[in-house]
């Protein structure tokens, strides 16, 4: 079957992942269902032709509908702050269930299904000279990441029932991310704040690239079999390991402009997780840095190894670090994120 006769089911579509990897989709030929929640904007999915299908996960009616006559679904909905306790494990973990056990339930057979993780299920890798690997034992270090392993374990459990693939990319950066451009906002102003004196290793990965790494999957990665292990699970990142201090170096290059980085002691970043949780008590809003996530920000090696989708699968991404942060600048730019460009 080309691929121009296939239908993918993406689910939140409307995400900074989502959004970009059913623009990927369509763009290679795929007929696309764009699936989520009643009442998210969906304008800029339509506006290049994707099919809008509201629901939840959780809805069995809904889901069953949505995947019916698909060819690949890609479980890409999650959430990556959490407003109170057990939101991770709902979300990433007891989801990720449902949609394997719907597919793998479905008359007719089960679509291929591919599961969007995280790096952060793996953990940070044992030392600055070795990457973390895909058969290498997950360590998760915050809740977050144990949900998202939870979330791969929940689908695991129907690894003999459908044909199942995991993607674990590291830091994600691209048009709609909300993350990364906070670097970007810190770099236009000149200085870069590096929590901790420890040197930091990096790898990172265009959302474009990302997509263009799961359908790759998809179309060609083995399946995975056994509940642990590496067979049928990929990192996806561009290639490259950065510093910190390289990351902030290119972005500002990406704006024209130089920036210094000013490190900051670990105790004052427990104090900017105090902050925005107090904030969060105020506004509702699940905090950007709260405890959990204290002890990633201050890890020193979240670098792994992405040989098995360059080698076995000859991916070969489309925007190295320069290219992707200049990239990006001007998506923020076009969308007055970011001033113009002197």
């Amino acid at each position: 079957m080309s691929s121009t006769s296939k239908v993918a089911l993406v689910t939140g579509a409307n995400g900074f992942v989502g959004s970009n990897l059913c623009e990927v989709l369509l763009a290679r030929g795929y007929r696309v269902k764009a699936f989520m929640r009643q009442g998210s904007k969906d304008e800029n999915l339509k506006d290049v032709g994707a099919e809008v299908v509201h629901g939840q996960i959780s809805e069995a009616e809904s889901f069953e509908k949505a995947v019916k006559d698909v060819d690949t679904v890609f479980h890409v909905a999650g959430i990556v702050r959490e407003r109170k306790r057990g939101d991770f494990m709902r979300v990433n973990a007891e989801a990720a269930g449902v949609v394997a056990k719907t597919c793998a339930s479905r008359k007719g057979g089960p679509p291929r299904l591919v599961l969007i993780s995280s790096q952060a299920a793996a953990g940070p890798a044992p030392s600055l000279d070795q990457p973390t690997a895909e058969d290498d034992e997950p360590r998760p270090i915050s809740e977050y990441g144990r949900s998202k392993l939870a979330g791969e374990a929940a689908m695991r459990a129907f690894a003999h029932e459908l044909p199942l693939s995991i993607v674990r990319p590291p830091t994600v950066y691209g048009p709609r991310d909300t993350d990364f451009y906070d670097v970007f906002k810190m770099a236009q102003r000149g200085v870069v704040l590096k929590p901790g004196f420890n040197t930091k290793l990096y790898n990172v990965v265009h959302a474009v690239d990302l997509a263009e790494a799961s359908v790759l999957v998809s179309e060609s990665g083995e399946y995975i079999r056994e509940p642990s292990g590496g067979v049928g699970v990929y990192f996806a990142h561009d290639g490259g390991t950065y510093a910190w201090e390289e990351l902030a170096a290119a972005t500002a290059t990406a704006l024209g402009k130089s920036a210094r980085v000013l490190p900051l002691p670990g105790f004052l970043t427990y104090g900017v997780a105090a902050a925005m949780t107090v904030g969060s008590w105020v506004t509702g809003e699940p905090p950007i840095v709260n405890f959990d996530k204290v002890p990633e920000i201050l890890g020193s090696t979240w670098v792994c190894s992405a040989r098995k989708l360059h080698d076995d699968l000859g991916f070969r991404p489309r925007y190295p670090i320069a290219t992707g942060l200049a990239h990006t600048a001007e998506w923020y730019r076009s969308r007055g994120l970011l001033p113009a460009a002197p």
